[in-house]
């Protein structure tokens, strides 16, 4: 998993790649105190995801890359204004 750019300002870009046995992939973005501040379905097995951050606070985030119920990935991005 590779986020960029980073720090972000409207928007960062999820590159991922799963393995194919993958059923259910999803990611978790977090504010700094752990607080959800979405959870989004991933579909495919490897690409790119765009992830809109406009509505966000400037910050620090973390972003959680899960597949099939386990966090295989963990990454923070900065949110600029």
């Amino acid at each position: 998993m590779r986020l960029h750019p980073n720090p972000a300002g409207s928007f960062t870009i999820l590159d991922h790649d799963t393995p194919y046995t993958a059923q259910h992939q999803r990611l978790v973005l977090r504010d700094i105190h752990g607080r959800l501040m979405r959870d989004m379905p991933i579909t495919g097995q490897q690409g790119q995801e765009v992830i809109t951050l406009a509505d966000l606070v400037t910050g620090v985030y973390t972003v959680e890359f899960i597949v099939d119920g386990e966090r295989v990935a963990t990454e923070r991005v900065v949110v600029k204004p």
